[in-house]
């Protein structure tokens, strides 16, 4: 397999930023450790010094309109770990790439109505 340097996880759905300008933005100062995970979906979620060191999904629907400032997150996370056994028994999507995501714990804010939110603990 191939050797990776780990990083932290950042997945931006279209509907939060389509491009880098969207990104800076909507995400100003904070700190994301190499383990984490952080999952974004809506058109008017800003993250304002998210300070992160686990795994962290914010999903908004379109009117919600949501400022996440100075929240902490501290939790098990996700972690890409070796397939068990060699992976001889794994599914094959599995075995191509060598290892598997194992979700453990994950803080999960989800705004279903449209309206205005603001997210600080």
């Amino acid at each position: 397999g191939l050797s990776i340097v780990p990083g932290p996880r950042v997945v931006f759905a279209p509907s939060f930023a389509v491009g880098v300008g969207d990104v800076f933005h909507k995400v100003r100062g904070g700190h994301i450790s190499a383990r984490s995970t952080l999952v974004v979906t809506g058109r008017d979620v800003e993250l304002h010094d998210l300070d992160l060191d686990g795994t962290l999904i914010v999903r908004a629907v379109p009117g919600a309109r949501v400022k996440i400032k100075g929240l902490k997150v501290r939790n098990r996370g996700w972690s890409i770990e070796p397939l068990k056994g060699g992976g001889s028994r794994a599914p094959e999507e599995l075995r191509v790439r060598g290892y598997q995501l194992v979700k453990y714990e994950q803080r999960v804010l989800d705004f279903s109505e449209p309206g205005d939110f603001q997210c600080s603990e």
